[in-house]
């Protein structure tokens, strides 16, 4: 069977046949499925399963070390009716994909199918071998969607290789990612039909006409721009894009890449795929890139702040001769295994730090590594024992001239050009995560869970009976995000803010937020609130009548439920510390919505409701030479209670069981 690229017309599931009885409940069952995984709630948006947890899947299969010579490839069948022709690696991939998706109770068939390299030799230069540019870790080079007698199917296409490829020079997680990230795109795809089939009351089909229709779905032989530029591409790529910037780099720098014009010579530079390049260099200035810049930068926010990928690499500042250097950490073996593997680009005065148990003989290669880089070993204090040069791809072994627990890799000839020799002592910080050493980790995932540790520190010992507990509302007890979100599309929608007229901050903001972000734009997740348009936006609506909104948002269930009842079973004082919002005269005000909200959701009743901006909390972080509690969700007020003296608790929302164990800790 020939390899067919990706088109438009077969990309979402042309319906072979007449309609009939069967794929209305079939696509319900999956419109139901995908309803309570939360996909249908935004177009681009995917539960959190279908991330770390497909790619590890993926990268346990080991499907790349199984036989894959296409002259070995038989028709297997992956479902009644579906035979696809595939070597071992793409039954093994294809297996463990479907697997997957059943266990996930997801209606869908999966059928990998290895590439025939005859029809396809010119255009794709298959089989993969040394030299391709999809070596290693790009052999599956697409996707695409059918309805097959109402059964949902994803076909991936499996690249053949050759004698010369080498299964030890993948990289498990980078194949893994790259794979996970093209399922997700058509996941994506699906997302918008079932959204439209279920809003509209149509069939599968139907959808796809009307967005044939709409021009969504351009013809076969349509200009590149009109693909890209249609709106459902744009949608599942921002979705792959964001995911690829991450994969590469932090959240920061991913941001900062959408948010300019990189020039021709920097793209080369950044090892970003042959399609966002296109979007960002050759098409940079079409009205359909500026909306994929935004729906990215949405995506980005999204996903870093969900977790998914560590919103700063793990990193901490070493200095020596008075150069202050900022180093990845890599201290597990997976990170030293991985190192600085397939970057293209590595800024000034930033590195990667290797760190071990103990002093041993270390030893590196440069296998899958582009850059050219100095390495410096050093010893248990930090002092460099010798300085070697890296040449890129090279296999060779270079090691340390003597035991090393430390290995510090920076661009080539950094070392030599800021005169920092073999016997210089590089200043490590002290800490728990390093041997005799000091240093504050940063990681997207346990960040919040770092900075608990780190401002709680030697708090112990400090309450008292007399202390006081102060809670803040939003965020642990009130659930304002999906209040917020709920309330911003009412209005975006037409709605209208009871009880007063919208005045000119009112439209004016509404205007700059429909002008940045699209007349279409709806806020979906938390982190569309943190959008400046979005969060200008918010906060001139809210001030129209702030009394009548902070009296209608939604309690957070387990904070009113568990946490306000073990607050009030301690003993000690409980008041709400709240920060609240500016509004007009004549217009309840935000204190009084916030004690209405107190008087319907809460039992007992606090002490007092003492409203304050966040600045000015730690003001109340002590009672002469009594430190009082903080539960509150903002980091910075946080660590502003704690330098005041208290003992402040940051609370994650949802996250009652984690505060009332450091309660407990506490002695309460």
């Amino acid at each position: 069977m020939a390899f067919r690229s990706t088109n438009r017309k077969e990309l979402f599931l042309n319906r072979k046949g007449h309609e009939n009885e069967r794929e209305p409940d079939r696509l319900r069952y999956l419109g139901d499925y995908l309803m309570r995984m939360g996909l249908l709630s935004e177009a681009s948006k995917l539960a959190d399963t279908f991330f770390a947890d497909l790619n590890q899947t993926i990268e346990n299969s080991n499907f790349w070390s199984q036989e894959n010579d296409f002259q070995w490839t038989e028709f297997n069948t992956v479902s009644p009716g579906i035979s696809v022709e595939q070597t071992d690696a793409a039954e093994v991939l294809g297996d463990a994909i479907q697997f997957f998706f059943k266990d996930q109770g997801f209606p869908i068939i999966i059928a990998v199918q290895t590439i025939d390299p005859k029809p396809n030799r010119a255009k794709l230069q298959l089989p993969v071998g040394r030299g391709h540019s999809a070596y290693p870790n790009g052999l599956v080079m697409g996707g695409m969607q059918a309805i097959d007698k109402g059964r949902f199917v994803m076909y991936l296409h499996l690249a053949p290789t050759d004698s010369t490829f080498d299964p030890d020079d993948v990289n498990p997680s980078v194949i893994a990612a790259n794979i996970g990230r093209k399922i997700r795109h058509e996941i994506v795809h699906t997302q918008q039909f079932e959204k439209r089939r279920q809003k509209e009351k149509i069939s599968r089909q139907a959808a796809k006409e009307r967005y044939e229709a709409e021009g969504d779905i351009p013809p076969e032989d349509a200009p590149r721009p009109e693909y890209l530029g249609s709106g459902m591409e744009i949608d599942a790529y921002a979705h792959e894009f964001a995911e690829e910037l991450l994969d590469l780099f932090d959240k920061n720098k991913a941001l900062d890449i959408i948010r300019r014009n990189p020039s021709p010579d920097e793209f080369k530079t950044l090892g970003l795929s042959d399609t966002l390049v296109e979007y960002l260099e050759e098409y940079g200035s079409e009205s359909f890139t500026k909306k994929l810049r935004k729906k990215i930068y949405t995506q980005i926010m999204d996903m870093a702040g969900r977790g998914l990928y560590e919103t700063t690499k793990r990193a901490t500042v070493l200095s020596v001769n008075g150069i202050d250097i900022v180093a990845e950490i890599a201290d597990s073996h997976e990170t030293r295994t991985h190192g600085l593997m397939r970057r293209l680009s590595l800024d000034e005065n930033r590195g990667m730090l290797f760190v071990f148990d103990q002093a041993a003989p270390r030893s590196f290669w440069m296998k899958e590594t582009y850059l050219p880089l100095s390495i410096a070993y050093l010893d248990d204090r930090g002092k460099i024992i010798n300085i070697e040069k890296m040449t890129p791809l090279d296999l060779s072994s270079i090691q340390s001239s003597r035991p090393a627990q430390y290995a510090l890799e920076m661009n080539e000839s950094w070392f030599k050009n800021n005169d920092v020799r073999v016997g210089d002592v590089i200043n490590i910080p002290r800490g728990d995560h390093f041997p005799g050493r000091r240093i504050t980790k940063i990681t997207g995932r346990s960040l919040r869970n770092l900075i608990q540790e780190i401002t709680e520190e030697d708090m112990l010992t400090h309450l008292q009976p007399e202390s006081i507990i102060y809670c803040d509302m939003d965020g642990v007890l009130v659930n304002f995000a999906d209040g917020a979100i709920s309330w911003l599309n009412d209005l975006l929608n037409g709605g209208k803010i009871p009880g007063t007229k919208r005045g000119k901050s009112f439209w004016k903001a509404l205007r700059k937020l429909q002008r940045d972000l699209g007349q279409e734009w709806r806020a979906s997740t938390s982190a569309d609130l943190t959008l400046k348009p979005v969060r200008n936006f918010m906060f001139a609506a809210i001030a129209a009548n702030p009394g009548d909104y902070f009296a209608s948002l939604p309690p957070l269930s387990d904070g009113v439920g568990k946490l306000w009842s073990f607050l009030n079973a301690s003993g000690h004082t409980v008041n709400l510390l709240t920060a609240g919002v500016p509004g007009k005269p004549g217009v309840p005000s935000a204190e009084t919505g916030k004690k209405l909200w107190v008087e319907e959701h809460l039992q007992p009743q606090p002490t007092s409701v003492i409203l304050k901006p966040a600045r000015q909390k730690a003001d109340l972080a002590r009672t002469g030479d009594i430190p009082n509690v903080l539960i509150d969700d903002k980091l910075s007020t946080i660590e502003a209670w704690n330098l005041a003296g208290g003992i402040g608790i940051f609370h994650a929302p949802g996250g009652s069981s984690h505060t009332i164990r450091r309660l407990l800790d506490l002695g309460l």
